[in-house]
């Protein structure tokens, strides 16, 4: 301690001036016992004006520290008291800075302080009459009362306060003056919450009990503060967009928090009907919970599924950029109420609409319009359905779902569909489904799978065809519009990124087949397995084709009947020039070759001419014939046989022709109905690939 004291010659002493150093030691305050340690203090006694000024406050070292000038008005007033009578005292501080850490998390700066009140020793209670301070552009005005009292054999301190703001106050001061620990949960996920905003029409009314304290959990009743925020700014999540221009209203309470919020806005769109409810801050680990209503364009809210932590934009099947419409969506979010909490924590509900959208798909050529859609999900999944179009065709039902965090072996298939409707045959070719090159007019289409985004991984397909005219190649099935027919297969994506189509299952119009079939990522035909592949007067057999490891497509058909006719012959012309292959073709893994093998009871050839117990093997290049071995016997019994290649026997390449009965040889090679009966023999050279040659003499 060190005083030193002033003097007059005519008045003698006036004047004590101070510091105080504490080295150790404590305060008793209540049952509480306040650290006093490493405390240092120092003023000044003036004897003529009865002021004491004390221009330094410093606590446990300078963790709690107070900046300004405090005076004490009418000193004398306070020591001469009785223990019976109130102890006035009248405090001002011009300007004052408030530095206590483990109560403020950021030092608290005041200007034109008061303090009027009184200490009543017997009641063990100092009385406020006077609370006065300013800070920013705002006003405190107040009364208020510290006391204490016993509970359950310990003495515990209470207080009360009522006052109100004029003016306004910065929202990020206000959050500062919100002590720790009372909601502190709350307290600090608000603090990086609210950026900035005006505060105003503040009011605070505080009565916290001796036995509030004692118990460790305040009442509602215990704190009622109040006060409304105009041009507010929320960062609810980091990596999203932040809520702006916000109005609302506050409501602290003593174990919750309300904030209501009229309008704002958030990434463009209006927000209405906001709330923020802290229901109890105590005991912890309850849910914040954050509502609103949210109306604003189509592209905007796609833009926010694309935010992260959502991050839905590698699996949205729509371009944002090209989506319109309007949305209207109900939002609420909630949060546990501590200090961290992850995202997998956090809970979600939405619930909206969005109508007229339009928009180009992302990943497919094809412009969705006429939208009418309903949003649906939660922190688990989010599903999108409703009517719409593709292009010309009318699309009655469309669900998405896709799920939300998904990860490990789950993850590739965090997408589930179901698209029902009436399809243009050409708008499904753009929708990555090649049968327009097959099929013109409608079909009705009902696609139900799984994948990452539109990317299918598994999905179940049933196609309607009575509406459509169909033709497969080389005209080997053929339907009118009007007949009815179907088809349904399962897709699944295969580890090498392949498709394989199993439970195939085709009917109507003449035709019935069941089977499976597997492509290459490049959709090069892999293999395919047919047990039974029927159409009227074409086929009854089995085909089975499988790719080789040079790229050839092995074919084995197998049964009563199979008609050969549409296979004779190129489909390019004559007189065509030979292309040159792609680069994608060369490096698919087909060659273009293939190897046949086709015994069946009846094959059928060219001008209806059938071929008994036929037994044909066909090897071809990329648009060329290389070889063929082809035995059977005529409707008459007799033998047929033609050989262009080498046969057993003979590894020259010739040409051998042997036909029991000529005119139905002419008739099943070429067509042609001139010859009838007798018997023909060729033989001759052959030189197979794309420009087959051969030389042969024939004796009929």
């Amino acid at each position: 301690m060190n005083i030193s004291v002033g003097l007059d010659r005519e008045a003698g002493v006036n004047r004590f001036e101070g510091d105080v150093t504490i080295g150790g030691g404590s305060a008793e305050v209540g049952d509480e016992r306040l650290n006093l340690s490493g405390g240092r203090l120092h003023g000044r006694y003036d004897i003529e004006s009865d002021e004491l000024i004390i221009d330094q406050i410093s606590l446990a070292g300078d963790r709690t520290r107070v900046g300004g000038d405090i005076r004490v008005r009418d000193v004398s007033a306070i020591m001469r008291a009785a223990p019976n009578e109130p102890a006035a005292f009248n405090i001002s501080l011009p300007s004052m800075r408030l530095d206590v850490p483990g109560t403020f998390a950021e030092p608290l700066a005041f200007s034109n302080v008061r303090v009027v009140g009184s200490i009543v020793s017997a009641n063990r209670s100092i009385n406020f009459t006077e609370l006065t301070a300013r800070t920013g552009e705002g006003t405190f005005n107040g009364t208020g009362r510290v006391y204490w009292a016993d509970v359950a054999g310990h003495s515990h301190v209470g207080l009360q306060l009522n006052g109100a703001v004029d003016g306004a106050l910065e929202a990020r001061d206000v959050l500062h003056m919100w002590p720790v620990g009372l909601g502190e949960s709350a307290r600090e996920y608000l603090a990086r919450t609210i950026t900035s905003g005006r505060v105003t029409d503040g009011t605070v009314r505080i009565n916290i009990t001796p036995a509030d304290i004692a118990d460790g959990v305040l009442t509602d009743d215990a704190v009622d503060v109040r006060f409304n925020v105009s041009n507010g700014a929320m960062q609810f999540i980091e990596t999203m967009s932040p809520v702006t221009n916000v109005r609302a209203s506050g409501v602290l309470r003593g174990n919750r928090f309300d904030m209501t919020v009229p309008e704002a806005r958030f990434h463009g769109m209006t927000l209405t009907n906001g709330r923020i409810e802290a229901p109890q801050f105590k005991p912890r680990g309850a849910m914040l919970t954050i509502s609103a209503r949210a109306d604003g364009e189509a592209r905007q809210i796609l833009e926010v599924l694309a935010m992260e932590p959502i991050s839905l934009s590698d699996r949205l099947p729509i371009e944002a950029t090209t989506a319109t419409g309007r949305g209207s969506v109900n939002l609420r979010i909630q949060r546990p109420m501590v200090r961290e909490a992850p995202f997998e924590a956090w809970r979600f509900n939405v619930d909206g609409t969005i109508r007229d959208f339009a928009g180009n798909m992302s990943t497919r050529r094809v412009a969705l319009s006429q939208g009418q859609l309903t949003v649906r999900g939660d922190q688990r999944a989010v599903t999108v359905s409703g009517p719409i179009r593709a292009g010309d065709s009318v699309i009655p039902n469309v669900r998405w779902t896709e799920h939300i965090g998904r990860t490990g072996p789950d993850a590739a298939s965090s997408s589930e569909y179901q698209i029902s409707g009436d399809f243009d045959a050409n708008d499904l070719e753009r929708l990555g489904y090649p049968v327009a090159r097959y099929a013109q007019g409608r079909i009705g289409v009902t696609v139900t799978g799984q994948g990452r985004g539109f990317d299918v991984d598994n999905a179940r397909i049933d196609l309607d065809l009575r509406n459509a005219a169909v033709e497969l190649p080389r005209g080997f099935w053929t339907k009118r519009s009007g007949q009815v027919a179907s088809a349904r297969f399962v897709v699944q994506r295969q580890s090498d990124g392949g498709l394989a189509f199993n439970d195939i299952d085709a009917r109507g119009a003449g035709l019935f087949t069941q089977g499976r079939a597997r492509l290459a990522r490049d959709n090069t035909l892999m293999e395919v397995d047919l047990p039974r592949l029927t159409i009227e007067g074409r086929s009854d057999a089995r085909i089975n084709a499988i790719r080789a490891q040079d790229g050839a497509l092995e074919v084995n058909v197998r049964g009563a009947l199979f008609d050969a006719a549409p296979f004779m012959g190129s489909e390019t012309a004559p007189n065509a020039r030979a292309q040159a292959t792609p680069t994608a073709a060369r490096s698919s893994s087909d060659s273009g070759a293939m190897r046949a093998s086709v015994i069946v009871d009846r094959l059928k050839m060219r001008g209806g001419a059938t071929l008994a117990d036929a037994n044909v093997h066909v090897t071809t290049v990329r648009d060329g014939l290389m070889t063929l071995s082809a035995e059977g016997r005529s409707p008459g019994g007799e033998a047929f046989s033609l050989t262009l290649g080498p046969r057993a026997g003979d590894a020259r390449s010739r040409v051998r022709f042997r036909a029991g009965d000529a005119g139905f040889a002419v008739r099943a090679l070429t067509g042609a109905e001139n010859v009838v009966g007798g018997a023909a023999s060729a033989d001759g050279d052959w030189r197979g690939g794309a420009q087959s040659q051969a030389r042969f003499n024939v004796q009929m």
